[in-house]
């Protein structure tokens, strides 16, 4: 019953879609595969790291936006095991008890931070994010 209300050119649409997929060219996909590594939530993360630090990254690639979900969680996995500091681990924290959408927007530069929320955390996003070429003005 549900095929009658179909219409019939669906089949061609999906055949169009995966040639255009396809036909991407090489340019597309070096960027893609430079700047959408999406964090792999079901990637194990190493043993050697504190249950704390564990948590961190886990949060991290959890977040709700799948844009800070890709930035914060492939920053975490980057720069969290490197962190002893506990004043640097707490910070982290409280960034992940912030607003989605606010963290965000500190993290792209387009609006500024609260002032306990200035710190080298969130510096080092920012760079993760725009310096390395992460997030530009593509």
């Amino acid at each position: 019953m549900w095929r009658l209300c179909l219409p019939s050119s669906l089949p061609a649409t999906f055949q169009r879609a995966s040639i255009n997929l396809r036909s991407l060219s090489s340019t597309d996909k070096q960027w893609q595969a430079a700047y959408l590594k999406a964090p792999q939530a079901g990637a194990p993360i190493p043993r050697d790291l504190t249950a704390r630090q564990r948590r961190i990254i886990y949060r991290s690639k959890q977040r709700g936006w799948l844009e800070l979900d890709i930035l914060f969680g492939n920053w975490a996995a980057k720069h969290v095991p490197g962190i002893s500091d506990e004043r640097h681990v707490e910070m982290v924290e409280r960034l992940l008890e912030a607003e989605t959408p606010d963290v965000l927007k500190w993290v792209l530069g387009q609006s500024e931070p609260p002032l306990h929320f200035r710190n080298e955390i969130l510096a080092s996003l920012r760079e993760y994010a725009t310096g390395d070429g992460h997030v530009n003005d593509r």
